[in-house]
């Protein structure tokens, strides 16, 4: 695989840009192909760190467990919270089981870990490497371990009412909650992560990286579209801020998620 990496990652990223062409070129279902060959890619590049590429081959069942995780979870995330509880996005050209399945099975989990991908990619550019570390705990460790759980559950539980007597409320809700759940997380990397600080800046340009990368073909075709948010409604090329501030909170998930059920289990 090694001496193959940079001929994949060659041809893979001749897909991927085609992808996004034809997203300029009108092709509303532009961006299952872009996820899957910019995840092979960037996988191909990274395959020495030992990330998601390497775990398919060389670890299959633990990557297909994972990978059913990331279904479900980004199925809720996206379909119960994001779509049915507050409203805030829809799929106009999804009719059929095979769009929303594409949508779930391949789209989302391969999103997630493309976001992966790129934190390795930029983490080997800038010779920065994610390693994680086990510190005693502290107090305040521990206050916003149980404060970090506590604000998850209350997003993911709370969608379900949201659900079944949705209100404008609920939105401002879930956008408040967010908001502290991802500086409560974002500061427990500090806790987790080597040269937090230093890896911080890594994680603002992948997310910054992913929001224009990802959402800028979008405002062609539209293969998802936006509702307005309680905050953040002012656009940079059609994107509105809030999208991209959300960027920031699906990178962060997919890090915590990477790190509990990939490198923690690894290691142990």
């Amino acid at each position: 695989m090694y001496k193959y990496a940079k001929i994949i990652a060659l041809f893979a990223t001749l897909a991927w840009l085609g992808f996004i062409f034809s997203a300029f070129k009108g092709f509303h279902f532009w961006y299952g192909g872009f996820v899957v060959f910019f995840w092979l890619a960037l996988s191909a590049l990274n395959y020495h760190h030992d990330t998601s590429l390497w775990v398919l081959k060389n670890r299959f069942y633990k990557f297909i467990k994972f990978y059913l995780f990331l279904v479900l979870f980004w199925f809720y995330a996206d379909f119960i919270l994001g779509q049915k509880a507050v409203g805030l996005w829809e799929y106009p050209f999804y009719h059929t089981a095979g769009d929303w399945f594409r949508l779930y099975l391949i789209l989302y989990p391969f999103v997630g870990l493309t976001m992966i991908e790129l934190l390795y990619f930029l983490s080997a550019l800038f010779g920065e490497k994610l390693v994680i570390e086990y510190k005693k705990q502290s107090l305040l460790h521990k206050i916003l371990d149980r404060l970090d759980l506590v604000l998850l559950s209350a997003i993911l539980v709370a969608a379900i009412p949201a659900v079944v007597w949705p209100t404008p409320s609920f939105t401002s809700f879930f956008v408040w909650l967010g908001i502290s759940w991802a500086g409560i997380a974002t500061f427990k990397l500090k806790y987790h992560v080597r040269h937090w600080l230093h890896y911080l800046a890594i994680f603002t340009a992948t997310f910054i990286m992913s929001a224009f990368l990802y959402e800028l073909p979008n405002t062609n075709v539209f293969e998802w579209k936006y509702h307005a948010a309680p905050i953040l409604n002012s656009s940079i090329l059609q994107i509105p801020l809030w999208v991209i501030a959300g960027w920031y909170v699906q990178v962060l998930i997919m890090l915590k998620l990477w790190i509990y059920f990939v490198l923690k289990k690894r290691e142990r």
